[in-house]
């Protein structure tokens, strides 16, 4: 695929909609390759939202939650707001499908990724390389995350791993 198309209007780069760099941005695609794209677009807009702490109440309602729900409940135990962020983080960790933890020769974490959807399209969150990867039959596409992202749900899967493997 080739640069220098527009997504949704905007030119090829950037998604408006989470910031993600668009790697594989192209004209004429199939109605796959579109389906492929918007899922991994959600996807890198939910890892962004996570880990920033403003998460949409749509996303929360389906998993159960109303955001003041999320956030009273937790402030009214005295946590903070960081607490609160890093709950959300800690939900999307736990609502993965799967997860990949690489480590070192030595038994150290180095990074994960985590299975965000599957049975369709597969997505995946690699924190090593700070993308979203969507895989649908042989059609391929990514969507660069921040590293700030990445970082903090890499840390949240390191905590989980480190304490069920002593």
């Amino acid at each position: 695929m080739t640069d220098g198309s527009t997504v949704h209007g905007y030119s090829a780069g950037t998604c408006p909609q989470c910031g993600g760099v668009l790697k594989n941005a192209a004209e004429n695609l199939t109605k796959i390759q579109k389906d492929l794209r918007d899922h991994c677009l959600t996807q890198a807009w939910l890892v962004e939202n996570v880990t920033s702490g403003e998460l949409e109440a749509a996303y929360l309602e389906f998993n159960g939650h109303t955001e003041e729900s999320f956030v009273d409940e937790y402030l009214s135990w005295g946590y903070t707001n960081d607490d609160v962020r890093r709950a959300k983080i800690r939900a999307l960790v736990e609502k993965a499908y799967d997860i990949d933890v690489t480590v070192f020769t030595s038994g150290d974490y180095r990074s994960s990724r985590l299975l965000l959807a599957g049975n369709g399209p597969d997505i995946w969150l690699d924190t090593r390389t700070c993308e979203v990867q969507g895989q649908w039959g042989a059609e391929r596409w990514t969507v660069d995350v921040s590293a700030e992202a990445t970082d903090a749900i890499s840390a949240e899967v390191q905590s989980i791993w480190e304490t069920s493997h002593p």
